[in-house]
């Protein structure tokens, strides 16, 4: 299709600078306009939602686990798409897709309160909220971010896990920001107004960025990647051996698990522990004051210490990071559920700042690393189903652990399995070899 040539309507080959740090800037910005479709994205909306729609906090917690739940199912499909239509495409229907969700989430109240009030039918009310959540769910945390995320993993190998540093930096500081920005933009304008407004811009500006600026790979653009010259006979010899390996052959590997299940542990678990950190912190005689402080520290040490791992992705073996990471998760999970302490209050915050500071270069990096660029679509849209599902699950997990245990610790504590068998998977991680 012309309207998709990667050299319309301008070729990056073309340009006095290899494209890839372009590629690098729009990568990012891609996955900062994901944040509507974030947990911390939608978390400034909860309470405007509870008033409009009439649902309880209870009933608006079951929609989003639901709709959440269905997101990640669909995410191995969303990473077929990936494979067979490119970066390019993807942005622009992802981004029409995120928008126009935002824009119908505006006026999600009137079938809502339609379900619960005029036909007294409060399940169907779950039912349409939940639907509401799937949709922005799979377009926003979904894909739009494994667009993005891959698009940049193709266009780096040698620096990959530099430039997945430097965009890991970025975009938790994006994250960081997002709730007081978004709660700033509700108190001023309106629950609706914003989500309105936000619809409107990411299915025209985003989506016209991803379709000027986007480009799937460089080999399209007659480019080679990390900036190689397709003259050099080295850089042919490069681009002629490269790892490509399907999920078929992934499945039965201890690097895919290691890297699936560290990531997916953590955004159960800090996902869990974000959503109930006020109580968490008050039954351990904490104020809210200083449960939400906690995560200043922690955003500040996993900024920092993000841009050092990319740097290190690019020079040590895959699985010592992943081995880290699940050291870091190990140390947080444990002083969580000794808050109240001034010991396990601060190896709280080194803890999840430290394992923090992995998540983005080893998400960015590590299933290009591993498996190559062929079919990244495929894995990391099982890769991102496991961890979206696992941010449904964790809220629900520690609250049960709140109610039938009588506190948050017993699940803290149970969560202490999951870095220990990363670790025990981990070590027998292999890169596998090189083919033609």
């Amino acid at each position: 299709m012309t309207l998709f040539n990667p050299h319309t309507p301008f070729s990056p080959g073309r340009l006095p600078f290899f494209y890839g740090w372009g590629v690098l800037v729009f990568s990012t910005l891609g996955m900062l306009v994901s944040i509507p479709g974030q947990t911390i994205g939608v978390s400034a909306f909860t309470e405007s939602l509870i008033d409009a729609t009439g649902l309880t906090r209870g009933q608006l917690a079951q929609a989003y686990f639901w709709g959440t739940l269905a997101s990640g199912l669909l995410m191995p499909y969303g990473g077929r798409l990936y494979d067979r239509h490119g970066a390019r495409r993807l942005m622009v229907y992802s981004c029409f897709g995120l928008g126009l969700t935002l824009i119908g989430l505006s006026y999600i109240h009137l079938p809502v309160r339609a379900a619960r009030s005029e036909w007294g039918q409060t399940w169907l009310a779950v039912v349409v909220m939940g639907a509401g959540f799937l949709a922005l769910r799979f377009t926003g945390q979904g894909m739009v971010t494994v667009t993005s995320r891959n698009m940049l993993a193709k266009w780096f190998e040698k620096r990959r896990g530099l430039v997945g540093g430097i965009s890991g930096v970025a975009v938790a500081v994006g994250f960081g920001l997002a709730p007081t920005v978004l709660s700033a933009g509700v108190d001023a304008w309106g629950w609706r107004q914003l989500w309105w407004g936000m619809g409107i811009v990411i299915a025209t500006v985003m989506a016209a960025v991803g379709y000027l600026f986007f480009r799937d790979n460089p080999e399209e653009c007659g480019l080679l990647m990390d900036g190689e010259r397709p003259a050099a006979a080295g850089a042919v010899a490069a681009a002629a051996a490269e790892r490509c390996y399907d999920w078929a052959y992934a499945k039965r590997t201890a690097a895919f698990w290691a890297v699936t299940l560290v990531l997916s542990v953590h955004g159960m678990v800090v996902t869990g522990i974000t959503f109930h950190i006020v109580d968490l912190g008050a039954s351990q005689g904490l104020g809210k004051a200083a449960s939400l402080a906690i995560f200043i520290p922690q955003t500040l040490i996993g900024t920092v210490l993000g841009l050092a791992v990319g740097y290190l992705a690019d020079k040590v073996n895959m699985k010592w990071l992943v081995i880290a990471m699940a050291c870091g998760q190990f140390i947080a999970y444990a002083a969580f559920a000794h808050l109240g302490s001034t010991a396990g209050y601060w190896l709280g915050i080194l803890g999840m700042g430290f394992s923090s500071g992995f998540f983005g270069p080893i998400a960015n990096v590590a299933l290009a690393n591993y498996f190559g660029r062929k079919h990244l679509g495929e894995l990391s849209g099982k890769l991102m189903s496991a961890m979206v599902i696992g941010s449904a699950i964790g809220p629900y997990a520690l609250a049960t652990s709140r109610e039938w245990l009588g506190s948050y610790d017993a699940g803290l504590y149970l969560s202490l399995l999951f870095p220990a068998l990363v670790v025990a998977i981990a070590v027998r991680a292999k890169r596998p070899p090189l083919n033609a």
